[in-house]
Parts: structure tokens; C-alpha cells; sequence
């Protein structure tokens, strides 16, 4: 299984502007696996409208691996919350 690493612009509470959060999704399909994180954001609060200084609203950071996705345990359609900081420990090797 591949999956892809998603960065996406949220409105956060804590913050006077939009910030990046960065999700795992267990979807081989790059739209699907951007949709399942939008779903996912729009469950529990709200996507930015628009892009930030220049990013994306969503955005594709990196593919990730079978071998990555086995290592770090995604699941096939898992969509995993990573937080605000870029989580270089799911690049591919």
C-alpha cells in the first residue's frame, strides 16, 4: 500500500491567521487522499478559504512508501492526524 502525505490550511482557534497541519492517509489515489483530509478537517473545524502566503489550501508534501506505510502502521483509508510541524520521519528513505 502507498499513501501520501497531506499539509492543509486550517483556521485554528489558537491563531490569528491560518496554520499548516499535516495528516498520513492511507489512499493511494492523491484526490482521494486530499479529500479524506478535508473531510476529515471539516469534521472538527473549518479549512482555510484561501491560500496562505503563498501555499495551498491543500497540498500534496510527499508520497509515502508501502515500506514507510508498514513502518509508521498506516492503515489502507486511515487518515492520521501528524500536527502543526513537518513530520520528516515519513519521507521515504
Amino acid at each position: 500500500m502507498q499513501g501520501w502525505l497531506i499539509g492543509i490550511m486550517v483556521d485554528a482557534p489558537d491563531e490569528d491567521r491560518p496554520v499548516r497541519e499535516f495528516y498520513a492517509v492511507g489512499k493511494a489515489d492523491l484526490s482521494l487522499a486530499e479529500w479524506a483530509v478535508v473531510d476529515c478537517v471539516v469534521a472538527a473545524g473549518s479549512v482555510a478559504a484561501t491560500p496562505v502566503h503563498g501555499q495551498e489550501t491543500v497540498e500534496a508534501v510527499s508520497s509515502i512508501s508501502a515500506d514507510m506505510a508498514r513502518t509508521h502502521g498506516l492503515k489502507v483509508n486511515e487518515v492520521r492526524p501528524l500536527g502543526r510541524k513537518l513530520p520528516r520521519r515519513w519521507f521515504s528513505r
